[in-house]
């Protein structure tokens, strides 16, 4: 294993491999490229021929242990690197790093959610096999998504995180037609997924993130047409301000009843809601 950071410099978040495939690579758009600014890191190489086994598919796996128990075997096509350092595997899986797609680090939401910064977590997930985090941008009202990405890579840049990072955005509150026209351009820079909420309005825990059903819609629409991904938090905020005054009504306000407050009830209405807007939105790309 390497100590040495990969290759000659950090990749563009449009080159990051994520869930969703190579961010930025296949999306159809329009808009001109723009890419954010770099900022992506490896911690390091394993050339899986030396030592181990690569577990890819753990069906595989199992089955080539039953056939042969005492022979390793690695990838095909595995690039031969000079590495610095050397660990010993044998009698190992080599597992490919995990990817968090779900961090907020640094986010201007709560005193909690600003409480850790991408240097510390990172280095947390290194440890225990993560070598890629997705954090989320946030947008609010009428501020330029683009701005907001800008800022936000600039942010976990100057933490000098030690593993490999992507985005989401949230767009959250008043979405206007102007922020949904960079869309295409953000997709085209690598950012592809974008996040909003059915819920939390007015002053919550979580701030204010809820975005009208129209605004969904569009939203949606957009991203379909675009090539992106939109994503939903989907709890029906009417139905949780009902519960909750409820609750308050009959002294039941502490920590016991949450359940009382966010039934089931209330995923189930706003799920429903969100399956019928993206089932009337375009499926392909324009």
């Amino acid at each position: 294993m390497s100590d040495e950071k990969a290759g000659s410099g950090p990749r563009r978040c449009g080159e990051c491999p994520t869930p969703f495939g190579t961010i930025g690579a296949s999306m159809r758009s329009a808009a001109p490229r723009r890419p954010f600014a770099e900022g992506t890191r490896t911690a390091g190489h394993l050339d899986p021929r030396r030592h181990g086994s690569v577990a890819a598919d753990y069906r595989a796996i199992r089955r080539r242990h039953q056939e042969w128990p005492h022979r390793r075997f690695a990838a095909p096509n595995s690039i031969d690197l000079t590495a610095n350092r050397t660990i010993d595997v044998r009698r190992t899986y080599v597992v490919p790093g995990g990817i968090d797609a779900h961090v907020h680090f640094n986010i201007a939401l709560s005193p909690a959610m600003r409480a850790q910064s991408a240097k510390p977590g990172g280095r947390a997930a290194a440890l225990r096999g993560t070598t890629t985090f997705i954090d989320f941008a946030l947008q609010t009202n009428a501020n330029s998504l683009v701005k907001v990405i800008e800022d936000k890579q600039n942010a976990i840049k100057n933490d000098d995180p030690d593993i490999d990072y992507v985005l989401h955005a949230m767009v959250t509150g008043r979405t206007s037609f102007e922020v949904l026209d960079e869309i295409p351009e953000v997709i085209s820079g690598g950012v592809s997924a974008f996040k909003m909420f059915t819920t939390f309005s007015g002053v919550s825990a979580s701030g204010a993130l809820f975005a009208d059903d129209g605004r969904i819609c569009g939203l949606m629409q957009q991203t379909a047409k675009h090539g992106g991904i939109a994503m939903v938090h989907c709890e029906d905020d009417c139905i949780i301000d009902f519960c909750v005054h409820k609750l308050y009504r009959e002294g039941r306000q502490r920590a016991p009843h949450i359940n009382d407050a966010r039934p089931s009830l209330c995923e189930e209405a706003a799920i429903l809601r969100m399956l019928l807007l993206a089932r009337r939105s375009p499926s392909e790309p324009a």
